[in-house]
């Protein structure tokens, strides 16, 4: 089987999370098949950036297609995420969070849905995991983080007029050729990366379907609850201001690129 998907990992310093996801991770038979994997060190320091760079050779050696690739310096999640998609080659291309919180068999159901709808010439532009509490599936996490994700995920859905249940899991595909032409009208480089992407596949017609996953508080964020959750909130009511231009730019570039092939 072809290389199907690339899965981005956003890492900065995570030498203490991200050994224990990678393995969970590789050992996942569709994962190994037919994924690529980029690891993107966000600017980490040398001793943490020097242990994952290790952990990736070690981890080709077992016939597992592993690219670990370093910025310089700290540019954010985001700017980490926008690494990789760069670099990917594959039909599908998306990122999983370092720290495993969505576990390893969620994250294999989600690519083998990908690679089914392609083999199906289903009309699925992308799927993004979600925190559903429901039967038979696992959601654990803190009353605090639940109840500050509600909220946000709520304030999201009827600020962007986008009608998704979890915009900020850690778990998001997409097919490659939509995704690159909006990476470069994506404000934010950070946190909110993944969902101004998600805001404007959806407003450009994108099929996006959400996937209920398995999700679990793993200690070690690098998230501020109170402070970065109010950056978030203004960030998020910028671009709620600036998006009908942004729209209208790349459906302009993409009216360009398609007149320019004909």
């Amino acid at each position: 089987m072809g290389k199907m998907l690339t899965i981005v990992i956003p890492s900065f310093n995570e030498e203490e999370r991200l050994p224990k996801f990678l393995k969970q991770l590789i050992n996942q038979d569709i994962i190994k098949k037919a994924s690529m994997i980029i690891v993107v060190d966000d600017g980490s320091l040398e001793e943490s950036a020097e242990i994952i760079a290790c952990l990736c050779e070690d981890i080709k050696h077992q016939d597992v297609d592993i690219e670990f690739c370093r910025r310089s310096i700290n540019g954010g999640k985001g700017a980490a995420i926008l690494t990789g998609i760069e670099r990917s080659k594959t039909p599908y291309v998306g990122f999983v969070d370092a720290d495993g919180a969505v576990d390893s068999e969620s994250i294999a159901k989600v690519v083998q849905m990908l690679i089914n709808s392609n083999a199906q010439s289903q009309q699925i532009d992308g799927i993004i995991g979600s925190r559903i509490k429901m039967l038979g599936k696992e959601v654990k996490r803190s009353a605090v983080r639940h109840y500050i994700g509600r909220i946000f995920a709520t304030y999201i859905s009827l600020l962007l007029n986008i009608p998704v249940y979890d915009s900020q899991c850690g778990c998001k595909f997409f097919k490659t050729d939509i995704i690159k032409p909006i990476l470069p009208h994506i404000a934010d480089k950070r946190w909110l990366f993944d969902t101004q992407m998600l805001i404007l596949l959806y407003h450009l017609g994108y099929n996006i379907i959400e996937y209920p996953v398995d999700w679990r508080d793993i200690r070690g964020s690098k998230i501020s609850l109170v402070k970065d959750s109010v950056r978030m909130f203004l960030r998020m009511l910028i671009f709620r201001y600036k998006l009908g231009s942004i729209l209208n730019n790349i459906r302009r570039e993409k009216y360009i690129e398609t007149t320019c092939k004909d």
